[in-house]
């Protein structure tokens, strides 16, 4: 069952929900929902930035934007009891979500770029 949610995020974190338009989803509340998708599922992969960041807790929260999210309600409370184990609040953690599926997907880019290095090195090499 779906549920609204308002979530408080930066400028930051909104330009790098822009650039989740990888995923196909046009509008801004589906771009937050697969983040906090991608961010809740990879939670036992122990993969490096998932928690989010010690320093970070030290800063002062940015919140320019607010954005209603359509999310299902079970993958909320997911997110909400992740928020209150790391002591985040929701919209901190929202923002780092996102931040950390851009990367995800940046990195994605930069092996394919790597692998059309690769893939023009050998057509060189074999050329020569």
């Amino acid at each position: 069952m779906k549920r609204t949610v308002t979530v408080n995020l930066s400028k930051l974190a909104c330009d790098a929900l822009a650039r989740v338009d990888e995923l196909g989803s046009a509008e801004a509340s589906a771009r937050l929902e697969s983040a906090v998708r991608v961010y809740v599922r990879d939670r036992d992969l122990g993969r490096p930035g998932w928690r989010y960041p010690a320093f970070m807790r030290e800063t002062e929260a940015d919140g320019q934007v607010r954005l209603d999210l359509d999310v299902d309600g079970e993958l909320w409370r997911s997110f909400e009891e992740e928020a209150t184990q790391q002591e985040v609040s929701i919209d901190r953690l929202a923002e780092h979500a996102v931040l950390y599926l851009a990367a995800e997907i940046d990195a994605g880019r930069i092996v394919l770029r790597m692998l059309d290095q690769i893939e023009s090195v050998e057509v060189e090499d074999q050329g020569a």
